[in-house]
């Protein structure tokens, strides 16, 4: 081989070594995190939008344009209707949170609705204790204060629970947990006077079933009798 030929081997060799992967030059990268929308809730805007937010986090997405596209490919038809000017006849700048904050204005309930609800809808119903505190501090957002919130709370409380924690100084978070407790207590007390009250009906109901059996065995001794003496 010539020199002009080993020449054009070795620079084909550099080449083809250049285009290998070097792991020095880290290379090798981690791919993006594919981001996951949930679906869309009415009912609570704002926490979807911070689970929403969460998700774009993750997968390292801070476009607004990427933010806005995913957002919205992840849709129904019927809540898309609500922004289907945004959709074509888009901001030029802050795509997303334009989004965000028309679905925001479009279904969050307002202050006086929310209030109506803190002081007449909500109650424990089979709700924890802790969970129904939780839905009161989401609807009060700083309308009232934790004092009057706790007297709010503890007015939805069985009445034994109500006495003990009405005298209580804890914080809220606090007399929360202590409700959870007594609550867990009341549903095992309850259980064991449940499981009792069957015993009882079931041992009754069988002391009436061997009565009844007595009673009939009697009348057909009776019976027997009566016609033996025609």
């Amino acid at each position: 081989m010539s020199e002009k030929d080993e020449g054009k081997s070795r620079k084909a060799d550099g080449d083809s070594e250049s285009l290998k992967p070097s792991q020095d030059s880290n290379f090798f990268r981690c791919s993006r995190v594919a981001v996951r929308v949930p679906a869309f809730w009415a009912n609570n805007v704002k926490l979807y939008f911070a689970q929403t937010e969460a998700n774009f986090k993750i997968a390292a997405i801070v476009s607004e344009q990427t933010k806005f596209d995913t957002s919205d490919a992840a849709l129904d038809t019927q809540t898309l209707t609500h922004v289907s000017d945004l959709l074509y006849t888009p901001p030029i700048d802050n795509l997303h949170t334009a989004l965000k904050n028309r679905f925001l204005s479009e279904f969050e309930v307002s202050q006086n609705k929310k209030f109506r609800a803190l002081l007449e809808d909500l109650d424990l119903g089979d709700r924890k204790p802790s969970l129904l505190l939780r839905q009161m501090q989401e609807l009060s957002e700083g309308l009232v204060d934790d004092t009057f919130l706790k007297n709010l709370w503890l007015n939805r409380l069985p009445v034994n629970i109500q006495t003990i924690l009405s005298i209580s100084s804890k914080s809220l978070s606090k007399s929360a947990e202590m409700a959870e407790r007594m609550h867990e207590y009341n549903l095992g007390e309850f259980a064991a006077v449940k499981a009792s009250i069957q015993d009882y009906c079931t041992s009754e109901l069988r002391e009436m079933k061997r009565q009844i059996s007595e009673l009939l065995k009697q009348f057909e001794t009776l019976n027997a009798c009566y016609a033996s003496l025609n």
